[in-house]
């Protein structure tokens, strides 16, 4: 017994140990995209547009390299100024992030390397937090052990670990908001709930759909109690009201701005079909423990391995799910149920009837932790079996060993993948943006023109050749462009150019022409050539 008990915490720690390992390992080998440079441009000091920058080099010929650099800079800004003049002005994210991000940056540097090194660190968070989610939910220090384990390994956590935005901490948060709702449910103190209230909002803080997170606990304490325990409803009503009225402020300014906000993610307007939002539900959940970099268009023909682990890997959760609803505890069935289904059948709903593109990992981060608890639940009750003394033995099933070291070798080997990929499904269209990059560095003597948004011009000039020279004007005064330079690339980073853009383009004498597009996203990269030159 005792040989297995060593055994089990050395497996533990060693999982622990590859989990903080590759949170770190290669961390900047990525290439960033667009939202971790909305992220950087906003701690920055400076604005978004090219005339937010009209007293740096707005209107001159620079070096992308000197546009990084000067983005880099310490931010001086006061975290006052900054949430009056960033944050409240695009209230789609809440602040607690990003006042972080601002506080980190204006010590050491505003880089993608220390953004994404801020949100490795938070997400370390997650290993006290799922120990104390098991802990509270299961009652038992074995389960806590394998929740350590299956997250820190966990590819979909890792990966959102090292991005340059909120996610890690909306992860944080939601484990440590169930923890603590639990165990203000089985010992109703006036502590209990204040730490219970402080964590959910920081929860609501870190991300907006927090809120699922908060309905998702809210139907489960309902149908756990069905309105009997009046006062144990009382307490978590009044918790529950002071979370809301503290982050009424926020999203008060969230719907004064919607409009804006709505103007700003136009790409989420984007129709899918039935089978497609269902593949990315599918591949969110899937992805939560194997991940070899498959995505919605894989097909069995080209990738048939990848295709049979994951639907293995689905059969597994299936089965997993199916063993928790055969459970006689109700808390534990109504808690890993309420937590998959709210969130799931409220992103799925507002989808398919608003056409928002919701299906996508990021968003479906509680749905992913429900599933990880039913493994984790199945889990420890094999090893928890493995070490009741019966008259069938104590070992382990060879059967459910197998499938448990299966498990882990697709976690292992999908961090090790993706640590080794410059491009990984999380970062977006940065991968078509790179095609872009090198069609541009390839040339002899090229001048990249653009009006875009800084944010989306850095996610392809992150991409460039540092010595690349970029002038930032807007397309009908590109007859003043300097003709030293061949050829002339115009890159449209909010739309690809419409008739009223070629036509400005025609009217100083140049015409546009068409290198790629991502229709996705609505980005295109044109050539520009006097009406002289051969297309």
């Amino acid at each position: 017994m005792f040989k297995k008990k060593q055994l089990f915490l050395t497996l533990i720690s060693m999982l622990l140990a590859l989990g903080v390992f590759f949170r770190f390992y290669n961390i900047d080998l990525k290439f960033p995209w667009i939202d971790e440079c909305i992220t950087q441009v906003r701690v920055s000091d400076y604005g978004y547009s090219a005339e937010d920058w009209q007293s740096v080099f707005s209107q001159e010929i620079v070096e992308i390299g000197r546009i990084q650099n000067q983005l880099k800079s310490r931010p001086n800004q006061s975290t006052f100024q900054f949430i009056q003049d960033k944050l409240i002005q695009q209230p789609e994210h809440p602040p607690l992030y990003y006042i972080m991000a601002k506080e980190v940056t204006r010590w050491s540097g505003n880089t993608i390397s220390r953004l994404r090194k801020l949100s490795a660190y938070i997400g370390l968070l997650a290993f006290p937090g799922i120990y104390w989610l098991c802990l509270e939910l299961f009652g038992s220090f074995t389960f806590g052990l394998v929740g350590l384990g299956i997250i820190a390994i966990s590819p979909l956590y890792i990966l959102y670990g090292q991005e340059a935005r909120e996610y890690s901490l909306w992860i944080v948060g939601t484990l440590f908001s169930s923890a603590a709702l639990i165990r203000a449910h089985r010992k109703s103190t006036g502590k209990n709930w204040a730490i219970y209230s402080v964590i959910s909002i920081i929860g609501l803080y870190s991300h907006l759909f927090f809120l699922l997170v908060i309905a998702a606990q809210s139907l489960y304490i309902l149908l756990l109690h069905q309105f009997g325990h009046k006062v144990f409803l009382r307490s978590y009503i009044k918790s529950t009201l002071v979370n809301i009225t503290i982050f009424l402020p926020w999203l008060s300014l969230f719907w004064w701005k919607f409009d804006k906000t709505s103007a700003q993610t136009k790409w989420f307007n984007e129709h899918l079909s039935l089978v497609t939002i269902g593949k990315r539900f599918l591949g969110s959940i899937v992805r939560t423990f194997f991940d070899w970099g498959l995505d919605e268009t894989i097909s069995l023909r080209s990738s048939p391995l990848e295709i049979i682990l994951a639907v293995a890997t689905l059969c597994l959760i299936a089965y997993c799910l199916f063993y928790v609803f055969l459970s006689d505890n109700l808390e534990i069935k109504l808690y890993i149920f309420t937590l998959i289904s709210v969130p799931l059948v409220s992103i799925f709903g507002i989808e398919l009837i608003s056409g928002k593109v919701l299906s996508q990992a990021r968003y479906l981060i509680p749905v992913c932790l429900g599933t990880q608890l039913a493994v984790i639940y199945w889990i420890g009750h094999q090893i928890s079996a493995s070490r009741e003394p019966s008259s069938q033995g104590t070992r382990l099933g060879s059967f459910p060993a197998l499938i448990i070291l299966a498990l882990l070798m697709g976690n292992i080997s999908s961090c090790y993948l993706s640590s080794q990929a410059m491009f990984w499904w999380t970062k977006g269209d940065a991968r078509n943006l790179g095609e872009m990059a090198q069609v541009i560095n390839q040339s002899e003597n090229p001048l990249l023109i653009s009006s875009s948004l800084l944010p989306r011009l850095m996610s392809l000039g992150y991409q460039l050749d540092p010595t690349i020279p970029v002038q930032w004007i807007p397309l009908q005064t590109v007859a003043q462009v300097i003709p030293a330079f061949q050829p002339i690339y115009w890159f449209e980073g909010g739309a690809i150019a419409s008739t009223r853009q070629q036509s400005e383009a025609n009217q100083t004498g140049y015409t546009l022409e068409l290198i790629q597009k991502i229709s996705q996203i609505n980005v295109g990269l044109y050539e520009i050539k006097t009406s002289s030159e051969p297309s």
